[in-house]
């Protein structure tokens, strides 16, 4: 029995020396890093990049149709980017797997303008850890020109 043991033993450390591990350090936007990477067809054609983005302050708002607080909420997010229009603000609304014909009437029913970016395969609402929608997030990404020398 003891030698089963042993062996056993061996066998797990040399699985765990041996087995390539899988970082356990959580892939999800965490407060303080620099968020996770969007780069997301949009509804009215071409792509958006977060990168493209620096030295404004960004807000991304994960939703989809189906949600009825998302329903209330988008025409306070129109307001607040029509408050904000012509300061170094950007809002994207995320939508989760919806295709045109399912976004666009409820734009149009609520007078939308917002950017629509399109999470087709979820991959980017899972990179950012949403369990419930909506979700928002708020980064200000910086510039390397505006970022103030350093005294010595």
């Amino acid at each position: 029995m003891s030698v089963l043991v042993g062996v056993g033993v061996i066998g797990a450390g040399l699985w765990y020396a041996f087995y390539p591990h899988v970082d356990s350090r959580p892939t999800i936007a965490q407060p303080g890093l620099p968020a996770p990477s969007v780069n997301l067809p949009a509804l009215d054609g071409g792509a958006r990049d977060l990168a493209q983005e620096r030295g404004k302050v960004v807000l991304l708002n994960f939703w989809a149709t189906w949600c009825i607080p998302c329903r209330t909420e988008m025409p306070e997010l129109q307001g607040l980017a029509d408050d904000l229009q012509g300061e170094p603000f950007v809002l994207f609304t995320i939508d989760l797997q919806e295709d045109a014909s399912t976004i666009t009437p409820f734009r149009q029913e609520l007078g939308l303008r917002l950017p629509v970016l399109l999470d087709q395969d979820g991959d980017v609402t899972r990179t950012y850890g949403v369990r419930a929608l909506p979700a928002t997030f708020l980064e200000h990404r910086t510039s390397d020109e505006a970022t103030p020398p350093v005294d010595e």
